[in-house]
């Protein structure tokens, strides 16, 4: 990715979350990629990353 190895952990800690182009490349980069699909059609080994609650 052209950057040093704790530029996601710096940027992590500083509270700034990963655009989804670089989370992309990231992923890329680790050999995965990084895709959106149906609830229902989710691998049983994927990695799933839950939205927050909803505040209300």
């Amino acid at each position: 990715m052209d950057k040093p190895d704790s530029y996601v952990s710096s940027a992590i800690s500083r509270g700034s979350v990963p655009r989804c182009d670089t989370m992309a490349r990231m992923a890329d980069v680790c050999g995965y990629s990084l895709a959106l699909v149906p609830r229902d059609a989710v691998p049983p080994d994927a990695l799933v990353i839950d939205p927050p609650p909803r505040e209300g």
